[in-house]
């Protein structure tokens, strides 16, 4: 690494709260979804049948984006261990 210019806290913490974001999200969503999908054994007509699959397409869009999201979080933990481990090596 030719430059080290980051403040590894603030990457850590980054992560941390990426990571920590995508958790509650998924566990969120996965509870709304869960609620979604008893209210739908009661209310038939075509204005459910449209809702819920748009509902549902939602729902898979929102997971891929929590799984992003903890991707981030893991890249960058990674980043600011191997940053640590550089300045450690250099001082």
């Amino acid at each position: 690494m030719a430059q080290v210019a980051a403040d590894i806290e603030e990457l850590y913490l980054f992560s941390r709260n990426l990571r920590d974001m995508a958790q509650e999200l998924s566990d969120n969503y996965a509870q709304l979804r869960n609620q979604m999908i008893r209210v739908d054994d009661t209310w038939r007509d075509q204005d459910n049948r449209e809702f819920m699959e748009d509902f549902m397409r939602q729902a898979d869009l929102i997971f891929r984006i929590a799984e992003h999201m903890e991707e981030y979080g893991q890249f960058i933990h990674k980043k600011a261990d191997a940053l640590q481990l550089y300045r450690d090596t250099r001082m």
